[in-house]
């Protein structure tokens, strides 16, 4: 009999980072839409306290009812420090 491989699930802030990775940033659109994180800011204050440095950009985005709203994306700006 063979032993089954547990893959244990990604941390948000796990989550967080590989997305920064491979799509080059997130926004909290993002993180809702594909991972259910709801406290964005909070994973990105968890990554800087580890030594990642994150760019904060602000966004003016036009919602389906016409009115604007503000929106931050983030995205890394190199690895740890």
């Amino acid at each position: 009999m063979s032993a089954k491989k547990t893959t244990k699930p990604l941390t948000q802030k796990e989550q967080v980072l590989n997305h920064m990775k491979k799509f080059g940033s997130i926004s909290t659109w993002d993180a809702f839409a594909n991972y259910r994180i709801t406290r964005l800011s909070a994973r990105i204050a968890d990554l800087e306290a580890d030594g990642y440095q994150i760019k904060h950009t602000t966004e003016t985005c036009k919602l389906l009812s016409g009115r604007t709203t503000t929106i931050t994306r983030y995205s890394l700006k190199r690895g740890k420090k």
